[in-house]
């Protein structure tokens, strides 16, 4: 019983960690793209 609730939360946490890094890329990508998009209109403007 005990090993299979430890297999668990190993599985558990290697998916966060995806999961954390598919968001932080997520994040990093929305932030460039509104740097990009803030210095397009100033350079338009």
């Amino acid at each position: 019983m005990g090993k299979a609730v430890r297999e668990g939360v190993k599985r558990g946490r290697n998916i966060n960690r995806q999961a954390r890094l598919f968001w932080g890329g997520v994040l990093l990508a929305g932030l460039f793209l509104a740097l990009f998009m803030h210095s397009a209109k100033a350079l338009t403007l």
